[in-house]
């Protein structure tokens, strides 16, 4: 009984052994350290031990001094599956950590209020409105016609780079363009006619005045942004964002405002007949006046704004976004000129329509350095209201308010209203 129970002993400490030799090895790695535990699986580049506290480890050969016992190297190598692998690498990864530097461009459309710029265009329309309603008791015709709109829209482009850190959070620095160009007209047109009858003759009286301006006015703004973003990814491609910062505006206003005027007087003699009596009386002035302007003012300015990223691989996402702008101007500063020429052609001509005998020229200029006035004047027969104007002044001779002008101030223009813009980012892992 005794010897039959050492045997079975000695048998199960055998079994024991081989077992241990089977299943259980140990990695002795070039720095040292030492695994311990049954080989999962092994190929040529690398061989995955299970560790009983660590779980699998996966030990690239090159890295490995000793295999005890050594593995059988004849028997066909063992298939790591590739979502094992996979799976294991993306456990490993920090969940929230991960850097990424990238750049995004992107362009779309601002909707300004435009302040003291956009109040005088809308004044403009409203006074040639007020002024042909109070004369259309008596005259037929309009003598105001104005195509002249607000700045609203305004194109816009951006270039940023960012850094995102982490999954949520990112910070960027960007730079923008933005211009818009705004031309308008105002045409004036007045005409008067009368007749004066004598005993045998009689006397066609016409006077007219015609008047074109033009305001050819252009404003750019370079916006240099700070943003801070906070994201929300929703799925694998899309992350929703939302970003906010501050943000310093570089801008310049150039105008060019011309104003052509014809004036004609001109008595026309008839006998009594109908026939033509010579000589008429006829005369003309014609004067045109140009007066260009540019200006500069910075200004800080704050935004806001949400907005979806689509990714189409893992360096490149399309994103679209809709913010929030404030940024007030109110301190331009630069340079201004004018030209005028004047010409008189009049007296007494066989030729109704002139040109007349006698001639006047006169010519003038002159240039300044100052600043944008904001000014409104009042104007009583058309229902007692005011109207905006802007204007270049030097210091000193800027409008002052009196019983006819009131609200003098610095000229002020605003970004203030919302944008819409698309663009495409494309980042790069840091880790």
């Amino acid at each position: 009984m005794t010897k039959s129970f050492f045997k079975m002993f000695v048998f199960l400490v055998l079994i024991t052994g081989m077992a241990t030799l089977t299943f259980a090895a140990q990695i002795v790695l070039l720095n040292g350290k030492v695994l311990e535990g049954p080989i999962v699986s092994y190929n040529a580049a690398s061989v995955t031990i299970k560790d009983a506290i660590l779980g699998e480890i996966t030990t690239s050969r090159v890295s490995i001094f000793r295999i005890n016992p050594p593995l059988d190297e004849n028997k066909p190598a063992a298939a790591v599956p590739t979502y094992a692998y996979s799976q294991r690498m993306e456990m490993s990864r920090p969940k929230h950590g991960g850097l990424q530097l990238g750049f995004n461009l992107g362009g779309g459309m601002s909707n300004i209020d435009g302040g003291d710029f956009n109040k005088v265009i809308r004044d403009t329309n409203s006074f040639a409105a007020d002024y042909n309603d109070y004369w259309s008791q008596y005259y037929t015709n309009d003598h105001y016609t104005v195509d002249w709109k607000e700045m609203k829209w305004l194109a816009n482009f951006r270039a940023e780079i960012f850094l995102r850190i982490g999954r949520y959070f990112g910070i960027g620095l960007g730079a923008e363009y933005m211009k818009k160009s705004n031309t308008g007209s105002i045409l004036y047109s007045y005409s008067d006619s009368y007749t004066n009858s004598y005993s045998f003759y009689y006397v066609n009286h016409l006077d007219t005045d015609n008047e074109t301006i033009s305001i050819n006015s252009s404003v750019t703004v370079i916006p240099l942004t700070l943003n801070i973003y906070g994201f929300l990814p929703v799925g694998e491609k899309i992350d929703l964002y939302v970003n906010v910062g501050p943000e310093y505006d570089l801008g310049s206003w150039e105008e060019t405002y011309k104003r052509d005027e014809t004036q004609i007087w001109k008595d026309v003699y008839y006998l009594n007949s109908g026939a033509l009596w010579p000589d008429h009386y006829y005369d003309r002035y014609i004067t045109n006046y140009t007066e260009p302007g540019k200006a500069t003012c910075n200004a800080l300015g704050f935004h806001f704004g949400a907005g979806v990223n689509f990714k189409l691989s893992s360096a490149i996402s399309l994103y679209a976004e809709a913010f929030y702008r404030t940024a007030k101007f109110n301190n331009w500063q630069g340079d201004a000129s004018f030209t005028w020429t004047g010409k008189e052609d009049y007296g007494w001509v066989a030729n109704p329509d002139g040109p007349g005998p006698l001639t006047l020229n006169g010519t003038d200029s002159g240039a300044w350095t100052g600043k944008l006035w904001y000014y409104e004047d009042y104007i009583s027969y058309l229902n007692t209201k005011y109207y905006g104007h802007y204007d270049m002044y030097k210091p000193g001779d800027e409008p002052v308010v009196d019983n006819w002008t009131k609200n003098v101030r610095p000229a002020e223009f605003n970004l203030n209203g919302f944008s819409l813009r698309i663009g495409i980012k494309i980042g790069f892992d840091l880790n």
